[in-house]
């Protein structure tokens, strides 16, 4: 009987791993996503800045200032759900089909 409870819980440890390591690989995708939209000042401005002629990256760079309030509004107003949580849901799936990962 000892015996059984030492192996369900190195399961239950196991399970734990796993578990966190599947939400760990979950919340990089989400930030990842996150950090590539155009908003200044996150990553993904800079790289639709660098395509930009020059006084119109000026500009578009002058949203920076605002840059988290417009985030917060794409959160708060169900978009960021809409159309960034599917985006964020195919890497989930294509990562973890590519791993072999079932969930």
């Amino acid at each position: 009987s000892s015996g059984l409870a030492l192996v369900e819980t190195g399961w239950e440890g196991a399970r734990f791993l796993i578990y966190s390591g599947v939400i760990g690989g979950f919340v990089n995708i989400l930030l990842m996503v996150l950090n590539l939209l155009p908003i200044p000042p996150l990553d993904g401005s800079r790289v639709v800045s660098s395509f930009l002629p020059g006084p119109l990256a000026w500009r578009y760079n002058r949203l920076e200032p605002i840059g988290l309030l417009i985030v917060l509004a794409l959160i708060f107003t169900g978009v960021w759900s809409k159309v960034f949580m599917p985006l964020v849901a195919a890497i989930y799936s294509l990562l973890a089909s590519a791993v072999g990962f079932a969930y």
